[in-house]
Formats: structure tokens, C-alpha cells, sequence
């Protein structure tokens, strides 16, 4: 495996490892991931910047550190894919629903790469030539993989947390893919064990065989008689207690202890201390086994409570336990309650009953909603119910579908809910760095939550700004010109094209009434029409809700091409 390029771990850059592990040479460094990452920084400032730089969500995102890297060298997914783009790959969750990720899942070994991902810790799974190896820079070296291990080892990944990542497109070639095409890498048997006979032979050694539970109990119950004759002087505080009751400290581990001990027979009892000393080390030995007695009547009813069917050997030491009857069933008791405490469920704080805030009525039984879960108002101010109820059913759709990692990173700003026509349609506002993450999953997205509001038409619109004309009097104090984006006309114009997306608008004419009012008349992709002609009516009232202004929406036919146009003139 000399052939095989592979980084071991310096510091926290396993993205850097990570990416040359996959492209098999150091084709990047901390210094141009970084820069990769202040890129990315300054992409999101200016996408924040679009909402209005006096905003509180821009001040906000102004005071946050950055989200792509860090002082200890840790850098995003976002950096790792930028990076990636570089060679024309791209990364694709292994749990989406993509066409990729759907081979992937159904065959991992038909793929190229993974990049895996735990707590910012990265590392990649490559194919070269027709085997898997393992590239984590935490190992030694490559570790060899087999096709049928591959699939069992991303679904261990899988439940322990980490984050997979499918690598889409054609790997740049590499030294070691020649090399291991002609010289497949085999994994050495282990060796066998030799023969008892050999072993004996060259090490010596004495076995011995543990014996039966009858035998132990016997060897025990004969120990405890040997004690018979052993008693702790008459100066001692200890408290002379029933010999077999001394046979549950045996198994503990040996102490060494100067003990004064008396045996039957004998008339001469031999002090190694004097009586002070005797008596502080009698007070030690009375406190230990005190001790001790408390552990084993512990362990012997939790044995009890586990193993409630007696066996000769528990009879034994039923027998030998001095703990009366009624003692033992209160301990029991108090055992069993204190179990019971335990797996009980935790009551929840005071200062927590926030999070957990509305009851809907109308709904069959009624569900509690967390409402801070997915939605961030400006200036911190609390949702209501309404937006709750948004909010806990994007949570719902995190959790327990395929829109999981997709949903994880994203939230909304706020939610209305417009009726027209005696028909209510849900507005959902999302912040501008986040709406083209929300419209790569919003068909989905939107097929799920008309689900759960009872066929009620979602939409989702950037949460745009519009700033005032400029006069003389703001020029002075703004020096900086306002953002042709955030004028009244392209704010309305973006929010026509949320309103319709995924549709393209291809074309919008405005007709002026006798009356001076204005009829925008938007024309809309053809080839969509069966999907999206049912909710033009509802584009037309939110947009006239939102804006005052009159739209239409049609879908002509496909304009004339150069070669129609030939035709038609012929």
C-alpha cells in the first residue's frame, strides 16, 4: 500500500487531509482552504447586505465568527465542496433522494468516494482500481476494505451519527490506481494457531479448570467452617457477628492490614502495637467491614429483584445471610422505588416551558408545538401561533423524513397565512442567504406542508428590504447609494418570481387602463402549465394582497425559432 497517498492527522486539519486522501496528491493547504472559506464569508455579507446593513440580522451575522473555518483549522462542508468544484465534482448527501444517492444506497461499491463526516472530524472512503480502502488520517495507513464490508460499514457510520457524503464525477488519475490495477492489494490470512502439543512445547505453562458452581459453593462453605476457630480479641469495638456471615468478604480484594487476632487454645494473645494504635486500627477494620456489610446486602438484593427463582446454591446463602425477613423485604421495597425513580421520565424546568407553547385546537386531539425550533424573528421576538405551528412542522419534516440534512442548517423568518376567495394560502418568509438552499428542496418541501395544512397552498418568498428613495437630506447622511435591488420595483419583481418558482417567467408585458391603472400580464413556461395552472389564481391574490397591484398569468406558446420563422416566410 506504499503507492497509496495518505496524510495522517497534524493538528485539526482532517478537511485538508480529507480532500488530498481523495484526490491522491497535496493538492491543497491550510492556506487555501482558507481562503476558500473568506470567499464564502464574503458571498454571505453580501447576500445579508441585500436585506439592509441597518438591519438586525445583518448586525447579527456581522458579530458571529465564521461559519466555514475556525483559529484551530476546521473548515466547512461548504469549503470542502468549493474546493471540489475546482475538478468538476460535487457532493451529494448519501441519504437524499437524489438519482446518485439512490444508486449509492442501493450499491455502494458502484460509486467512486464517500466523505464522511463526525463532530468536525472529515475523512474519505476512495475506490482505487477495483478495491476500497479506508483513508481516515487518524489511521497508521490505508485500510483495505471489501465490497460486501463497504455497505455494512456506511450503515454502521450511518447509525453512529456521521454524515455521508456521495462524490459525484470523475476522480483526477493517480499513481497508485495503475499500480493496485495490476497488483490487487490481498489481505494476509492470519496465521494459524499451532498444535497443543507445539504450544506446550515451546511454553510451558499449567492450565487449570474452573470448577462446577456445586464445587465452588463447597469450597466456600468449608472455608467459612476453617473460620470457625478465628475471633477478634475481646478489646475490639467489632462487633461479633455469625461466621458465615464473614464468607461474603472473601471475595473481596485482599487487604493488608496488622490485625491482633486471638486463636482458641491459646492462652497467649501477642500485640504488635500498643493500645492506642490497637484500638485506632480496631476502629478502621469496624468501619470497613461496616462498610462492606451495606455493599454486599446491596448486591445480594439486586441479584433477588434480577433472579427471583431460588436455586439450591441461593438457598445456601439465604441460609448464611443474617438479614432478617422483614428487613429484607423493606429494602426490597425501597430498592424497587428507587429503580422506578430512575427510569421515570425528568419533569421539565420552569424555564423551560417556553420552548413548549401552543395548544391548536380544531385538530383531532390537539398537538403541542416548539416554536423556537425553526423560525428566528428580527429583534428576538417571539412567534405566534400560526408560526408555530410552521415552525414544528418543518421540525416534524427534519426528523422523520428525507429532507433531514437538507432542512438541518436552514429556518424562517416568519409566516402569514392570507385568505382570498375563501381560500387561505400560507406565506412562508425565509432570509435571503437562505432561499436558494430552501428552492433546492422547496417542491418537495411544498408537497409535504400542503400535506399537513389540509391542502392549503404554500408559497416561499425571500424576506426582502425596500428602501426609500434617496432626497437631499438622506444623501448627506448615507453616503453609501442605494442598492438597485432594494428599490420598490425589483423588490416586487423578485417576489413575483418566488411566488412562481420553480416556474420561469419568460416573458411579462403591462397594459395601462383607461383609468391609469396597470395590468401586469406575467407569461409563464409552457411546458409547466399541467403542473402549475391550478394555483395561478392564488399567485395573482397573494401578489395583490402583498403589492396592491393587478397580475394575470398566462401560458403561450413557445416562440417562434429561427427555423419556424424561415418556414412561415416561405
Amino acid at each position: 500500500m506504499e503507492s497509496i497517498f495518505h496524510e495522517k492527522q497534524e493538528g485539526y486539519l482532517c478537511a485538508q487531509h480529507c480532500l488530498n486522501a481523495l484526490l491522491q496528491e497535496q493538492y491543497f493547504n491550510a492556506v487555501d482552504l482558507a481562503n476558500l472559506a473568506e470567499q464564502l464569508d464574503a458571498e454571505e455579507r453580501l447576500a445579508m447586505a441585500e436585506s439592509g446593513e441597518d438591519t438586525d440580522d445583518y448586525k447579527r451575522f456581522i458579530e458571529q465568527p465564521s461559519g466555514n473555518m475556525d483559529d484551530s483549522g476546521y473548515f466547512s462542508v461548504q469549503v470542502i465542496s468549493k474546493a471540489l468544484k475546482v475538478w468538476n465534482l460535487e457532493l451529494v448527501p448519501y441519504t437524499s433522494t437524489e438519482p446518485t444517492a439512490l444508486m449509492a444506497q442501493n450499491d455502494p461499491a458502484q460509486m467512486n468516494a464517500y466523505i464522511c463526516n463526525y463532530k468536525g472530524h472529515w475523512f474519505t472512503i476512495r475506490k482505487i482500481g477495483n478495491q476500497w480502502f479506508n483513508l481516515n488520517s487518524m489511521l497508521s495507513g490505508p485500510q483495505l476494505i471489501s465490497d460486501t464490508y463497504l455497505a455494512m460499514y456506511l450503515a454502521q457510520l450511518i447509525q453512529e451519527g456521521y454524515s455521508i457524503f456521495v462524490v459525484n464525477g470523475v476522480l483526477p488519475p493517480c499513481k497508485a490506481e495503475e499500480i493496485i490495477l495490476k497488483n490487487p492489494i490481498v489481505m494476509k490470512p492470519k496465521a494459524d494457531q499451532p498444535k497443543a502439543s507445539t504450544e506446550e512445547a515451546r511454553f510451558p505453562s499449567k492450565g487449570y479448570r474452573l470448577g462446577t458452581k456445586a464445587e465452588e459453593d463447597a469450597k466456600i462453605l468449608q472455608a467459612a467452617r476453617a473460620l470457625e476457630n478465628v475471633m477478634v480479641p475481646s478489646t475490639s469495638r467489632v462487633d461479633r457477628r455469625p461466621e458465615v456471615e464473614i464468607l461474603s468478604e472473601i471475595p473481596r480484594q485482599p487487604r493488608e492490614r496488622i490485625i491482633p487476632i486471638k486463636v482458641e487454645g491459646r492462652n497467649d494473645v501477642q500485640t504488635i502495637e500498643d493500645d492506642d494504635d490497637n484500638a485506632e486500627l480496631q476502629k478502621a477494620l469496624q468501619l470497613s467491614l461496616e462498610n462492606y456489610e451495606l455493599e454486599q446486602r446491596d448486591k445480594n438484593l439486586k441479584l433477588r429483584l434480577e433472579n427471583p427463582s431460588t436455586s439450591s446454591t441461593s438457598n445456601t446463602f439465604a441460609a448464611a445471610n443474617s438479614i432478617d425477613d422483614e428487613e429484607d423485604d423493606e429494602l426490597r421495597k425501597a430498592l424497587q422505588l428507587s429503580l422506578e425513580c430512575v427510569t421515570a421520565p425528568p419533569t421539565p424546568d420552569q424555564e423551560d416551558w417556553f420552548v413548549t407553547i401552543f395548544y391548536v385546537s380544531g385538530s383531532e386531539g390537539g398537538k403541542m408545538f416548539t416554536s423556537n425550533a425553526k423560525i428566528i424573528k428580527s429583534g428576538g421576538a417571539e412567534p405566534d401561533q400560526f408560526e408555530a405551528s410552521i415552525s414544528q412542522a418543518l421540525l416534524e419534516l427534519e426528523t422523520n423524513s428525507d429532507l433531514k440534512s437538507q432542512l438541518r442548517e436552514l429556518y424562517i423568518t416568519k409566516a402569514r397565512e392570507i385568505e382570498t376567495n375563501n381560500k387561505k394560502s400560507i406565506i412562508i418568509y425565509v432570509p435571503m442567504p437562505k432561499l436558494k438552499a430552501f428552492q433546492k428542496i422547496q417542491t418537495r418541501l411544498v408537497r409535504e406542508l400542503e400535506k399537513k395544512f389540509s391542502g392549503k397552498h404554500v408559497m416561499f418568498v425571500g424576506e426582502r428590504k425596500i428602501l426609500p428613495k434617496p432626497t437631499r437630506k438622506t444623501r448627506t447622511k448615507n453616503k453609501q447609494k442605494r442598492p438597485r435591488s432594494r428599490t420598490l420595483t425589483a423588490v416586487y419583481d423578485a417576489l413575483l418570481e418566488d411566488l412562481v418558482y420553480p416556474v420561469e417567467i419568460v416573458g411579462k408585458r403591462i397594459r395601462v387602463k383607461l383609468d391609469g391603472s396597470q395590468l401586469i400580464k406575467v407569461h409563464l413556461d409552457k411546458n409547466e402549465q399541467t403542473n402549475i395552472e391550478h394555483k395561478v389564481d392564488t399567485f395573482a391574490n397573494v401578489y395583490k394582497k402583498l403589492t396592491g397591484r393587478d397580475v394575470t398569468f398566462e401560458f403561450p406558446e413557445s416562440y417562434l425559432t429561427a427555423m419556424d420563422f424561415s418556414l412561415t416566410l416561405e
